[in-house]
């Protein structure tokens, strides 16, 4: 669906193949205990959490974060995907979701 999508609009289709698998159980046991946990999760539900998150949904924010954490080519983070981004982050009740990503890409 994709691909048809993209060649609809004239993108270049089938330009990268990208593979994922689930993370390694490594990655996924953190030596916190709950309690630490729980605290971090309360901080990124009050006011606080909602003053970050939207700071980071700001177009600088996610300019600067996609080309260094997501983007092989920075050059490719363009106004289009931005906005993408932008729109998915205009729901501040999506934040935990971007939270929780965040903190496995910093890990």
């Amino acid at each position: 669906v994709a691909s048809h999508a993209a060649a609809a609009r004239g993108c270049p289709v089938g330009s990268g193949v990208v593979l994922l698998g689930p993370p390694a159980v490594e990655a996924l046991s953190l030596d916190k205990s709950p309690e630490a946990i729980a605290k971090v999760w309360r901080i990124v539900g009050s006011p606080v959490g909602a003053a970050l998150f939207r700071f980071a949904r700001r177009k600088p924010f996610l300019a600067s974060f996609s080309k260094k954490n997501l983007f092989a080519d920075p050059a490719l983070v363009d106004d289009d995907y931005l906005d993408v981004c932008a729109a998915g982050a205009a729901d501040a009740a999506t934040r935990h979701a971007v939270f929780s990503f965040v903190a496995g890409t910093w890990r």
